[in-house]
């Protein structure tokens, strides 16, 4: 349940209430973003009374992570909607555009000569001393997970999350290494303050 105190129009706050992220219901799951929260948070979490994990919460909350998530389905969506477009205005040769595939299966990866696969929302899971650690990568591309992250130019510049997005890189190779071959994460910033006089 949400509140609305903040008086936002219904027709932004439908928007705002909405989530349709494929959370695991499994007690045993503990996703690939959980494992980077300090322990106490995860410890905490799970103490938590039930009629206090059912108080309101202001819809206003959620601009962030939906703003977020708006950009995720977008490049989603052109990926999987405009890829062939889009990479032809980018300049890619049609045999090329031609051999990628997104979420190929085995039967296409083994039949298609020179294909080049696109993972793109894929959920993944492995099990580790009696638990589920589930994540949901962004995109690998070239063998390389990349995440999409919004962010403000200060939080980027303060490198305040670097040791958090090295782990979560690594929990996901951990549970796809056979997709993700290389070493290093690739990460997509998006700035939501970004202006461009002030680049330098």
């Amino acid at each position: 349940m949400y509140s609305n105190v903040t008086g936002i129009g219904l027709s932004v706050a439908v928007w705002l209430a909405d989530d349709d992220y494929d959370y695991d219901p499994d007690d045993k799951a503990i996703s690939a973003t959980a494992l980077i929260r300090p322990i106490k948070q995860i410890i905490l979490k799970g103490r938590i009374p039930p009629e206090l994990a059912t108080l309101k919460t202001d819809v206003s909350n959620n601009v962030a992570n939906r703003m977020g998530q708006a950009i995720h389905s977008g490049i989603e969506r052109a990926w999987r909607a405009n890829k062939e477009k889009c990479l032809e205005l980018l300049g890619y040769p049609k045999r090329v555009i031609n051999l990628i595939r997104i979420n190929p299966t085995q039967h296409e990866l083994d039949n298609v000569p020179d294909i080049i696969p696109v993972y793109v929302e894929q959920r993944v899971s492995k099990q580790i001393r009696g638990y589920k650690v589930t994540g949901k990568y962004d995109m690998i591309l070239e063998g390389h997970v990349e995440d999409f992250k919004s962010t403000k130019v200060y939080t980027y510049m303060k490198k305040t999350n670097d040791s958090k997005q090295i782990l979560q890189g690594s929990i996901y190779r951990l549970l796809e290494p056979n997709k993700i071959t290389e070493d290093i994460m690739k990460i997509q910033y998006i700035f939501t303050d970004w202006k461009e006089m002030e680049a330098v």
